[in-house]
């Protein structure tokens, strides 16, 4: 295509600057909080005076859910776990474990989430029969580096994945069970690539089902127990500690828990500072219901989407990582300049997708357009 050889054009007539990000941050919670205005009025409340947070403060460093579900209002929680946060009473992890909790409650009673402990022998057989699910084609090139790092063996991955948990405070050691309300079963079967797209595009199709559909990823995704589906919503310690021992450790990225949404400026930081942004749900910040133009309507959906994406960005050397946003610099720089409405939009389209780390070898290849946005490859 004539665009991509102007592209390539470009890019190599370009000298090679230093990537400088956009963004930076006095500190992580500065980086957690950076969408929210009015912090200190909506804390205001919280102190080390209200019993309230001495309560939760307890209860979290304990590791007990079950008082935190059953001492606090669903909206009142997650805000008194900012405030500790903030404090340097709780952990950036444990913080954004009680954001995953908040979520789960936007779509199940209290009474259907069950509390486990990782590292029983029957809840780690459970977790790990998520970690070897995959085994389509076009995710070989992923579980490749995930099953083998650096020559290891898998029960070498999970020895390192257990280590790292147990470092984390007693809290991240759990995880939540929910029912599936959106069983993957839902997904009639089919062969037909034009029905898959219209899946897809209809919205029939969402974000979760597609990675298990799509380049198979169900990791700390849906389980069977005894006939019925359910759903594992990790604690967010859990998910770095599996990018950590999964990946080569050269390549693994750290996870950025963010209240609300990343901007296009936000992922372009991330590829160069070898990190990932997951954005998190909370009370009175919205978060769309579509993620890569697939439905996304579990909050706890979101969370699971941007999970992936930091695996994949993983599985992709440091400077590979420079070398994509270099490129998006200079497409970008393409599309900033171009007065040609259908031309900035190829551009724009490109742009993202290179930013996102989306690496076209990693997914099927379609024709679709949709809404006028390049469909070159499949999302996500």
């Amino acid at each position: 295509m004539d665009y991509l050889y102007s592209i390539g054009n470009y890019f190599k007539s370009e000298e090679t600057e230093p990537l400088i990000p956009y963004h930076t941050y006095n500190s992580r919670f500065e980086q957690t909080t950076r969408n929210l205005e009015n912090i200190d009025e909506m804390l205001a409340d919280y102190d080390l005076g209200n019993k309230k947070c001495q309560e939760f403060v307890a209860d979290i460093n304990k590791g007990e859910w079950d008082a935190v579900l059953s001492g606090f209002e669903v909206d009142e929680f997650p805000k008194i776990a900012l405030w500790a946060f903030r404090e340097g009473l709780i952990s950036e992890g444990q913080f954004a474990t009680t954001a995953f909790l908040w979520s789960i409650l936007q779509h199940h009673d209290k009474a259907e989430i069950q509390i486990r402990p990782f590292d029983t022998e029957e809840n780690l057989e459970l977790l790990k029969s998520t970690f070897s699910t995959v085994s389509k084609s076009r995710a070989a090139t992923l579980m490749s580096q995930i099953r083998s790092r650096k020559g290891k063996q898998p029960d070498k991955n999970l020895t390192t994945f257990i280590e790292n948990v147990h470092k984390l405070p007693y809290s991240e050691w759990q995880f939540f069970l929910i029912p599936d309300i959106d069983p993957v079963e839902t997904i009639k079967a089919s062969t037909d690539s034009s029905q898959e797209m219209d899946d897809i595009l209809s919205g029939r199709r969402s974000i979760s089902q597609e990675l298990m559909k799509g380049p198979g990823i169900n990791i700390f995704g849906r389980v069977k127990i005894d006939g019925e589906n359910f759903r594992i919503i990790p604690s967010f310690g859990m998910m770095q500690a599996f990018v950590s021992a999964y990946t080569k450790e050269e390549n693994a990225v750290t996870i950025n828990p963010v209240i609300g949404l990343s901007s296009i400026e936000d992922i372009r930081d991330n590829g160069i500072t070898d990190s990932r942004d997951m954005r998190l749900p909370f009370p009175d910040v919205s978060l769309p219901d579509m993620a890569d133009e697939l439905r996304c309507d579990l909050a706890y959906d979101f969370f699971y989407h941007d999970f992936y994406h930091a695996i994949m960005a993983s599985c992709i050397a440091p400077e590979s990582r420079r070398d994509y946003i270099a490129f998006y610099d200079a497409v970008k720089s393409l599309a900033d300049s171009t007065d040609d409405d259908s031309l900035k939009a190829y551009y724009q389209e490109y742009s993202e997708r290179i930013v996102d780390l989306e690496i076209p070898s990693s997914r099927r290849e379609t024709t679709e357009y949709h809404a006028h946005r390049l469909q070159g490859y499949r999302h996500f």
